[in-house]
């Protein structure tokens, strides 16, 4: 006849024995004086044992010695499981692994209302893309071409990091440290993972190449201007490379532009439509 017999976790290593077991089977610890000193580290399991097999017992009582533990007579050899007793191990082993799968106790904030919830993550808004900064992921195809991406000879994805603030700091363009300063302080920072082919890839590395080269191109020419006292031009010639340079890399060398960010949701433009045509709207 099967018995069930609970389990007891060792407070040291963490093992999980036998609730009859006098020490841990790792580490030796005596388990009988950590046994009512915390019963929210003990699982019951419901595990049997066949006909003829027991677990080790305390043999104080047959005068052997205290916490000398002993064994039940072995089953014989051509003793065969029952089903049962294979039934109820497995729902033993079952209840072992609920008590022990970490829980994931982080979750997301929901969507803001209007928002649909067959699609958790990423949507389209008109000619823009919606995206959960912390959650969302976009589908395997190129944000630019709508090519599938099935393999990394095909494409890949990027990550992209995007900074925004509120449209309002600009105003403290009139004073440039002040717009710095706020800028930094007042800006919020997202990377996004964006999928591209391998045509748009290449053509990504292309245009770093070249705002790369057009910077070393404008310092040398400031270097140069400056050394002949044609200081005018040599500033001239800064600030238009550091708008152009700016530029270029913000609407070429990014695959998309960002719009802004709400409510922990991230607003993309400049997607294919064919791309924002696959997604929910909202």
């Amino acid at each position: 006849m099967n018995q069930p017999v609970s389990s007891l976790r060792c407070p040291q290593c963490n093992l999980l024995n036998f609730a009859s077991e006098p020490f841990c089977k790792r580490c030796k610890i005596n388990l009988q004086e950590t046994r009512y000193a915390g019963e929210a580290n003990t699982v019951n399991i419901n595990i049997s044992f066949p006909t003829g097999v027991q677990p080790r017992i305390n043999a104080q009582q047959n005068g052997v010695g205290a916490n000398t533990p002993q064994f039940a007579q072995m089953p014989p050899v051509d003793y065969a499981p029952t089903s049962e007793y294979q039934l109820q191990n497995q729902i033993g082993f079952e209840q072992w692994q609920q008590a022990n799968v970490p829980v994931n106790t982080r979750s997301y904030p929901p969507p803001p209302a209007g928002y649909p919830m067959q699609s958790p993550t990423v949507w389209r808004r008109g000619g823009e893309l919606v995206i959960h900064r912390y959650a969302g992921t976009l589908p395997d195809r190129c944000v630019k071409c709508n090519e599938y991406i099935s393999d990394y000879s095909s494409g890949a994805y990027i990550k992209q990091k995007y900074r925004w603030h509120n449209p309002l700091v600009y105003i403290a363009l009139i004073s440039p440290l002040i717009y710095v300063i706020l800028s930094l302080v007042l800006s919020q920072r997202v990377e996004v993972d964006i999928p591209l082919c391998r045509r748009h890839l290449e053509a990504r590395k292309s245009t770093g190449n070249y705002l790369l080269g057009g910077g070393v191109a404008a310092m040398i020419a400031i270097f140069f201007f400056g050394s002949f006292g044609y200081i005018g031009f040599a500033f001239l010639i800064f600030f238009a490379s550091l708008i152009g340079l700016t530029l270029g890399f913000e609407y070429s060398y990014k695959p998309l532009q960002i719009s802004k960010i709400e409510n922990d949701y991230v607003y993309l433009k400049n997607a294919n439509n064919e791309y924002l045509s696959g997604l929910p709207n909202c």
